[in-house]
């Protein structure tokens, strides 16, 4: 609803000198050519919907945007952090300190993100100096998951003062129903929100 709104309200702003009735098939291409090609999909779309309200209220004889021309999506292009990347987003202060855990603890111990989010406090064993982790994840590496780097992270986590059973986890701000609902434990992060 935030986005679409925000899109509304520029529509107002870059087209708001005409009523709806008026706009024509170039002046939406027009207007939808100045956008990249994802971004020119999502508006088509929206601009879509807003002419069919507008035919259905007797704005618009015709849905204007339907006419326009059909873009696909491109691929999206994922790319993986570099470690100077890593490191601005962990050396930043708006970063949360939950953020900076999950990120030394996967370069520290090799692991995915779905096995960072549901990595139990009870896989360290302090007294023996040790901690289990998922099975064939770390083999065929260089360098084996211990060390100072690793031990330094997990006692972070561990020292939290969060009551949470995750090693990573956050307090929300708000706990609304169907979050908790959809997680463990109130405190877990899921795997989509690390990666958002």
């Amino acid at each position: 609803m935030v986005e679409i709104k925000f899109k509304l309200e520029r529509y107002r702003q870059d087209l708001g000198d005409q009523l709806v009735g008026q706009l024509d098939v170039l002046v939406i291409a027009e207007y939808l050519d100045g956008f990249s090609n994802n971004a020119y999909t999502k508006h088509r779309g929206l601009l879509i919907q807003i002419f069919a309200f507008a035919v259905a209220k007797r704005l618009a004889e015709r849905n204007m945007a339907e006419l326009t021309l059909i873009k696909k999506e491109a691929e999206k292009k994922r790319q993986r952090h570099t470690l100077a990347g890593l490191m601005t987003i962990v050396d930043a202060d708006t970063t949360p300190i939950w953020l900076k855990r999950a990120i030394n603890l996967a370069l520290a111990s090799l692991q995915r993100r779905d096995d960072i989010v549901s990595w139990l406090k009870s896989a360290v064993d302090p007294e023996s100096n040790t901690i289990k982790v998922s099975p064939g994840k770390t083999q065929g590496y260089d360098n084996p998951i211990h060390g100072k780097a690793l031990r330094g992270v997990v006692s972070e986590c561990m020292r939290s003062p969060v009551a949470s059973p995750y090693m990573i986890h956050y307090r929300p701000k708000a706990r609304r129903c169907e979050q908790i609902a959809a997680k463990d434990h109130w405190t877990s992060i899921t795997p989509n929100y690390l990666s958002n």
